[in-house]
Order: C-alpha cells, then sequence, then structure tokens
C-alpha cells in the first residue's frame, strides 16, 4: 500500500512540474520585458544593417554581430559619429 502512495505521489509531482514549466517560464518572460521596457533610454553602438522609415525601426549591427532591433518615432534622439575606416 505504501508503495503505491509513493509510486502516485511521484507521478503526481512529475506531472505537476510538466504541466507547470512552461506557465513559469512564460511569467517570467513576460515579467523581464516589463522591467525592460521600465529602464527608459538606453544606448546602442554599432553599423546600421536595415533602415525602414515606413515603418519605424532599424536593426542595429553591433561590434560582436548582435542584431538589435528598434523601433523609434518622432522623439527618438540619434547621435552620428561618422568615422573613416
Amino acid at each position: 500500500m505504501r508503495h503505491k502512495f509513493k509510486v502516485s505521489a511521484t507521478a503526481a509531482l512529475l506531472v505537476g512540474f510538466y504541466l507547470g514549466a512552461p506557465l513559469i517560464a512564460q511569467e517570467q518572460k513576460a515579467e523581464e520585458k516589463k522591467a525592460e521596457e521600465k529602464k527608459g533610454p538606453q544606448k546602442v553602438v554599432g553599423d546600421i544593417g536595415l533602415l525602414d522609415m515606413e515603418k519605424n525601426y532599424m536593426i542595429v549591427v553591433t561590434k560582436e554581430g548582435k542584431l538589435i532591433t528598434l523601433d523609434f518615432d518622432q522623439k527618438t534622439k540619434v547621435v552620428v559619429n561618422k568615422k573613416i575606416r
């Protein structure tokens, strides 16, 4: 009898983790996104890979090769430093 209880309890825990893990991960991503939005102005340094003036976004390529997508509006401040390579 005790063995059946242990097996049932273990199965219930595994099913709970299996069903609960994606919900926890999704909640954490939502919290990270909210925290990121609250940060305010941010600086990005790199080359412009794509600029779409109709859809108001651009893709910046950093030195490390990371692609960063930026949405912008009329309040966005852009500083251009021209360097001769």
